[in-house]
Parts: C-alpha cells; sequence; structure tokens
C-alpha cells in the first residue's frame, strides 16, 4: 500500500479546487442542458427549411429545382427587412419600382449566397445551441465543423416574429450578412 502524507493546509487547498472545479463542472453541464432546452420554434423553422434547401440542391441542376429552392427560402427570410436594413437611410430615397427592383435582386443574392453556404456544409456536422433573444430579434445559434479536427464555425440566425418567424440575417463568425451588404451599399449609393 503506496500512501501520501499531505500536509493538512494542503489538503484543504486541493479539497477547494476540487469544489471549484466540481461546481464548474457542473456549472457546464447545467449551461449545456439549457441550451438544449432553449431550441424553439425560430430554431425548429430554421432546420427544417436548411434541411429542405439542402435536400432540393442534392437534385439534378435545373429550372424546376432552382424555383423550388428560391420558394423555400422566401419562406424562410424577410427580404423587405432585409432590404431596408441593407440601405439605411438610403431606403427612403428610392421610389417604389427602384425599391422593388432592389428587393428581388437582394433576394437572389441572398439565394445565392444562401446556396453555397448550404452546399458547402451540407455535409458538416452542425450542432445547433438553442435559440436566444437577441438585438432586434431572436438568435438561433449553430455551429457547424467539417471533422473532429477543424475548429467550429458559428453561424447564427437572426429572426423576428411578425407574419410567422423569418431570417432577418445570418451571422457567420462574427460577421453580419446584412452588415456586410450595408457597408457595400453605401459606399455605392454615395457615389
Amino acid at each position: 500500500d503506496l500512501a501520501l502524507e499531505v500536509p493538512p493546509e494542503r489538503n484543504l487547498a486541493m479539497n477547494r479546487v476540487l469544489r471549484s472545479f466540481s461546481a464548474a463542472l457542473g456549472l457546464a453541464a447545467a449551461l449545456a442542458v439549457s441550451a438544449v432546452a432553449n431550441a424553439g420554434p425560430a430554431q425548429d423553422l430554421v432546420q427544417a427549411r436548411r434541411s429542405e434547401v439542402a435536400s432540393k440542391l442534392k437534385e439534378a441542376p435545373s429550372n424546376e429545382r432552382d424555383k423550388k429552392v428560391a420558394a423555400v427560402l422566401g419562406q424562410m427570410f424577410d427580404f423587405d427587412t432585409m432590404g431596408k436594413t441593407s440601405l439605411g437611410k438610403h431606403w427612403e430615397t428610392l421610389s417604389e419600382a427602384q425599391r422593388t427592383e432592389f428587393l428581388a435582386l437582394l433576394g437572389q443574392l441572398v439565394q445565392r449566397s444562401i446556396e453555397k453556404n448550404v452546399r458547402t456544409t451540407m455535409n458538416y456536422d452542425v450542432d445547433w445551441t438553442g435559440e436566444e433573444a437577441g438585438d432586434g430579434g431572436t438568435l438561433v445559434k449553430s455551429k457547424a465543423k467539417k471533422n473532429e479536427k477543424d475548429d467550429p464555425i458559428a453561424i447564427d440566425y437572426l429572426l423576428t416574429e411578425s407574419d410567422g418567424w423569418r431570417v432577418v440575417d445570418i451571422v457567420t463568425e462574427g460577421s453580419s450578412m446584412v452588415g456586410t451588404y450595408r457597408s457595400q451599399f453605401r459606399r455605392i449609393m454615395e457615389k
């Protein structure tokens, strides 16, 4: 039998460290359960629509398939809000015809971007980590990674609920799609 003699003061310190570690571990477990428990209707919508788009993108390319993808994305995204937010103060300077044309073009731009994103991440493991109240709506949080060696990519969806849940922004690794568009459009509009 090998017994270690530990001075009482070190034994107390080790007990404190173990208690702190146990408390931290318990907190982490509670947060993990909390994240799963925070899944709700916004997350359900994003997961379902993303799966639907991925399924349609596996079909052979055709005009019919593209129309189906556009229909799903049209149900998923609030292009009006995205357009107004992307143009900021410049939205008010556009005529109704210009706004309609802009929203149609924005819809196509977002559709191509989302299709590219879904194709890229189609075979990734996506961990849906819940939803939480955020600035301007509900944030559905996810992390995607191709394999265990890779660092996960944070892909968060900002949704609002007015006429059902609709995505108004996607934030990838902290970079807002709408914010990026706003910056680009502002430069164009101010020329």
